[in-house]
């Protein structure tokens, strides 16, 4: 035995669970922050430029997390953790305030796919 995973056969796999309700649970949240950013569209044209820019960013980083995660990528789980730390890195420099929800979901996010890091490819 060479301590190597083999790849899984794509007929016989099947994506944890924890990982296909965040996604699920992910896809959801992404779609209704979309459509609140489109509902208030003349608010979000007031904010300062970095929050104008980072909301859609944001989401956008979210999306490709989700597909990567998705797919079983392990670049998915660095993608999250790379995205955690520059929230955290805008908010120690003073550029946009700290919410507990913008450590919660990373977190959510990045604990199971630390769990399944072997499975991930």
């Amino acid at each position: 035995m060479t301590g190597t995973v083999p790849e899984p056969d794509q007929r016989s796999f099947r994506r944890p669970l924890p990982v296909a309700v965040l996604c699920l649970l992910g896809w959801l949240l992404l779609g209704l922050a979309g459509w609140r950013i489109l509902a208030r569209w003349g608010v979000f044209e007031s904010l300062p430029r970095i929050r104008a820019i980072g909301g859609p960013a944001a989401l956008l980083l979210a999306a490709v997390i989700l597909w990567g995660y998705w797919r079983m990528r392990r670049w998915a789980l660095w993608v999250a953790a790379l995205g955690l730390m520059a929230r955290v890195a805008l908010s120690i420099s003073g550029m946009l305030p700290l919410r507990p929800l913008d450590l919660i979901w990373p977190g959510l996010l990045l604990f199971p796919g630390l769990a399944y890091y072997r499975r991930l490819r």
